[in-house]
């Protein structure tokens, strides 16, 4: 179950922005200054999800890892 979420997540992140990339590049109707923009917000969408959230998600699961080490560390420091 986990995996197939994680999977989808990805193929959303990848194919969503290059729809409209695709149907902008292939219909000379498209080719206007509006569609221009969706475009550029497309490609950013597709770059945040690229770059940003893995480093993001990394950096959750250290952050979580850390902070399960420390309460283990304090609850065997109690007698």
């Amino acid at each position: 179950m986990f995996k197939k979420h994680i999977i989808f997540q990805i193929l959303y992140i990848i194919v969503g922005p290059l729809c409209p990339a695709s149907l902008k590049r292939f219909n000379r109707r498209m080719r206007t200054v509006t569609n221009l923009f969706i475009l550029n917000l497309a490609v950013s969408d597709l770059l945040v999800g690229v770059f940003c959230i893995p480093t993001t998600l990394v950096d959750n699961l250290i952050t979580a890892l850390l902070q399960k080490q420390s309460c283990l560390r304090e609850q065997c420091a109690w007698p």
